[in-house]
């Protein structure tokens, strides 16, 4: 009932503070910046030969009055951008103007962190912000390729589960494990497992600390966001890019992309593009020497000398005879469409669709015999069968935003639906061998090697989302500002997984080989078509919010925030598993032989959470462009509803791990965590030199951690409490007028409360897959040349510190991932409308072991596999801009 109360009074709240007494307009108008058309929040307005002035608000508007007689001249001044001067008189009424960059000092970048426009120097958090000139002359093209060295961020790839080979965990702060970051594409939220081809990208934004407030309940330690380009009806332009190059282990790599906006009239433009890139494999797949595959031929015969039984295997037609080179190729295309329709300077309504498909001849990862990855790094696969391995991963956004300006404020509304299908196959022979190879009669000490049976898992998944969010922000131009919305969400997700429907061949070879077992009860299974192992489940996810966050300025230069969101979220988990491995579940045929085909491992499941989240700020501008903050913000993250744990191979560890049952939990419950954090933002002589620092410390109680099992299962559960603290210091300099330099620092010390004995972890254990430290510098320099001309050139080192992945990194040595730096550097030269130039990726050829993905047929700590990235890499690129 109290929190009935909470949101009836959240929203009077936010619909009654406000609405005070407005100053007389004289002279209202609106600025931009003249590159992008991105409103300019932040913007110093001054009548020349008076003190009177204003600053223009979230949405670039401003409002001046003054006693003053007409005309007078109007004085615009921004970080970054040049001086402007206006003259206006009384007939006046409105002034729309924009504003050109500055090339003697550095430019500040607008963002919209706090679903404002905002110059990101007046955003009171730690915000790093990555412009399309600086991700196109570093090369990147996806998440890990500017993620690597961006202070206290890391990510460990996942690959479990049902999110599909690429994903990963994105840590901000040393706040690790599923769903601790949001992921966000303009104004919609992600799968966090997505990977976001950068096409047609005005900037990413990347924000440390909980943003519950305005993003909800999934980023306890930050969010990441991708901000896409909006059609314009002012001009037609667009761009023409071609990428070529060559990698070492692999061949030639190259792409295209292109883009256009078009108007189609004065409040219509269409806004298209589309790409292709191909990336040749790097990966060589060495056949395992140890290992002997038992059914390559149609027929396998065991007999122990009196009796035998012949076996139907279907043979392996496709097992490798022989290593394989350039494994690990990728095919990606996608196209992106957006209508802008305008039909008044107050209103833009615009849809938007974009496609992305991705192919994989081969899996894109590293593997290695224990122990001798971190000594040699290698781009090798070790496989037992060498059964070819694939991948796809194709997904649909579609969106409607809409937004209607007032004289108060604006009204947003965002709709979107997502559809992602991913479907791979997986070698996964290799489990039979590592799993049962304690069995003599598997192992063959005579000749030294294992016998093992060749099969393959697929596995299909499917996810769709609906979000829905509607919002009010004000623009009272007085003390008082807030915004306020609601919002909705559902995700379905689909998953099936599949062992070739070869399963009698292998029941019938074990129970013969190992149990000697040549009589009629397993002639029967060889007449049963039984798959290995089959799993099919869903999870449905809903969430439904309400939020406000009001702003108060005490003083000219002091300013509070106060922010709550109450969400009411459920999931529901309906899973079984079934087929020969699943023991536990097995039922018994009359006739006394097992009945594979009826027996089913089922877990049904829901987890219901209701709650608030706050948030506090202290902002106090020293001047206009020196600002220090204070920030408590709590973070929070959803329960939920573990999956199947073959209880046959787990129940011994599982005992041990302090569950007296033998099972794992069947529900974990939510954590969360109280974050504070103070800063200071800074510009210097002039605006050539810019200093952020942010302190944090985080408490984080009843975390959410995986645990592993030898079995090659995992599950979730809540061990205790951590802590984690630490700064950020980010700098940028113009050392003279054609020389930038920027770099960025990022000390983590993140660490358990207290003993956690279900994970084996001690106090003081640190988080995993956290990086103590983490760097980046990049030097740019431009040359403006005669007749249209500019030589560019750019350097990055990026740097990333030691980080495990499991609390006894003694014993899981292939679990410690050692630190690493990347060199990148391009040079070129622009033409008017042309743009040259040749770089080179991972200059040093660094071998840089980004985290360890699990096997979906089964994770073994003895089948290491790891994420790398790409061998050093020439390449030419050639640009064309309208």
């Amino acid at each position: 009932m109290k929190k009935e109360y909470l949101k009836r009074i959240l929203f009077v709240l936010c619909t009654l503070i406000g609405f005070g007494a407005f100053a007389q307009n004289t002279v209202k108008g609106k600025v931009i910046d003249k590159n992008n058309n991105i409103p300019l929040s932040g913007v110093t307005i001054l009548i020349q030969g008076d003190k009177a002035g204003t600053i223009s608000g979230f949405s670039g508007e401003f409002t001046i009055s003054n006693a003053k007689a007409f005309p007078w001249t109007l004085v615009f001044s921004y970080m970054g951008s040049k001086t402007k001067t206006v003259v206006v008189n009384e007939n006046t009424s409105s002034l729309f103007v924009d504003l050109e960059i500055d090339n003697s000092v550095l430019k500040d970048v607008v963002v919209t962190a706090n679903k404002r426009a905002q110059s990101s120097q007046k955003v009171a958090m730690s915000i790093t912000t990555l412009s399309p000139t600086k991700l196109a002359r570093s090369g990147a093209e996806e998440f890990k390729d500017y993620a690597i060295g961006i202070p206290n961020i890391q990510f460990n790839p996942s690959g479990d589960g049902n999110s599909g080979r690429a994903s990963s965990n994105v840590a901000i702060r040393g706040i690790s494990g599923a769903n601790t970051t949001a992921m966000y594409l303009d104004d919609t939220p992600l799968p966090t497992n997505i990977n976001i081809r950068l096409m047609d990208v005005a900037r990413v934004e990347v924000l440390r600390g909980p943003q519950g407030t305005l993003y909800g309940a999934r980023n306890m330690g930050g969010a990441i966001k991708t901000i896409t380009n909006q059609p314009s009806v002012k001009k037609t332009s667009g761009s023409l890019i071609a990428n070529v190059s060559t990698v070492k282990e692999g061949g030639q790599d190259y792409s295209f992309q292109g883009i256009a906006n078009v108007p189609l009239s004065s409040k219509l433009a269409l806004r298209v593009g589309g790409f292709y890139d191909y990336q040749s494999g790097i990966f060589e797949t060495k056949l395992n020497p140890l290992a002997v595959v038992q059914n390559k031929n149609p027929i396998v015969t065991v007999t122990d000398g009196t009796n035998s039984i012949d076996i139907n295997t279907d043979g392996c037609d496709i097992c490798l005879t022989k290593d394989k080179q350039n494994v690990g190729n990728v095919n990606q295309y996608g196209f992106t469409a957006s209508l802008g329709y305008f039909p008044t300077d107050k209103i833009s309504i615009i849809p938007k669709v974009i496609t992305q498909n991705i192919k994989g001849g081969g899996y894109d990862f590293a593997e290695s015999e224990t122990g001798s990855f971190q000594s040699q790094g290698n781009w090798n696969q070790i496989r037992a069968s060498g059964i070819p391995e694939s991948f796809t991963d194709k997904w649909q956004f579609y969106s409607l935003t809409a937004k209607v300006e007032t004289d108060y404020g604006s009204f947003i509304s965002s709709t979107s639906y997502m559809n992602r299908n991913i479907l791979e196959k997986e070698d996964s022979g290799e489990i039979t061998l590592r799993l049962f190879s304690f069995w003599d009669q598997i192992w063959n000490p005579s000749a030294g090697k294992y016998n093992m049976w060749a099969y393959y898992m697929s596995r299909e998944v499917q996810n769709k989302q609906f979000n829905q969010e509607v919002r009010f922000q004000s623009n009272f131009k007085n003390k008082f500002e807030f915004t306020a919305g609601a919002y909705y969400s559902k995700e379905d997700n689909t998953a099936d997984w599949l062992a070739q429907e070869n399963g009698k061949g292998y029941i019938s070879y074990i129970s013969a080989a190992q149990w000697g077992n040549y009589d009629e009860a397993n002639r029967q299974n060889i007449k049963q078509t039984v798959p290995i192992y089959n799993y099919f489940g869903t999870d449905i996810n809903s969430e439904v919010a309400v939020f406000c966050e009001l702003y108060y300025k005490f003083t000219p230069k002091l300013k509070a925030t106060v922010g709550l969101r109450y969400f009411d979220a459920k999931t529901t988990k309906d899973v079984y598993d079934w087929g020969y491995t699943v023991y536990d579940g097995v039922t018994v045929n009359p006739d006394g032989t097992p009945d594979y085909q009826s027996s089913k491992t089922v877990v049904q499941g829901t987890s219901k959470e209701k709650n608030v989240i706050p948030k506090f700020n202290l902002t106090y501008e020293i001047s206009n462009n020196k600002l220090v903050y204070a920030n408590a913000a709590k973070g929070f993250r959803l329960g939920g509803v573990n999956d199947i744990v073959n209880n046959y191979l787990s129940s011994g560890q599982l005992i041990e791990l302090g569950f007296a049952d033998g099972k794992q939990p069947a529900n974990y419950e939510s954590d969360y965590l109280w974050s504070y954090e103070t800063g200071f933002k800074g510009a210097w002589a002039n605006g050539k030199l810019i200093t952020n620092v942010a302190v944090f410390y985080n408490d984080w109680q009843n975390l959410q951690q995986s645990k592993a099992l030898n079995s090659g299962y995992s599950f979730i559960s809540n061990v205790g409490n951590a802590r984690s603290y630490g700064y950020e210091i980010e700098l940028r300099a113009k050392i003279i007028k054609e020389l930038d330099i920027s770099g960025g620092y990022g000390y983590l010390n993140a660490e358990l409360s207290e003993d956690v004995p279900t994970l084996g972890a001690q106090k003081g254990d640190e988080i995993l897959n956290t990086a103590p430290n983490s760097a980046n510098v990049s030097l740019d320099f431009n040359k403006e040349l005669s007749n249209n001309k500019q030589l560019y050139a750019t350097a990055s080192y990026q740097y990333m510190d030691k980080r495990y992945g499991s609390f006894a990194p003694e014993i899981d040595v292939n679990k410690v991932y050692g630190s690493f730096s990347v060199v990148n550097a391009r040079v070129g030269l622009q033409i008017k409308k042309y743009d040259l130039s040749i770089y080179g990726n991972n200059l040093t050829n660094t071998f840089a072991n980004l985290g360890s993905p699990n096997a979906f047929s089964g994770d073994l700590t003895s089948r290491p596999r790891y994420t790398v990235n790409r061998p050093i890499t020439f390449g030419f690129e050639g640009r064309y801009s309208f």
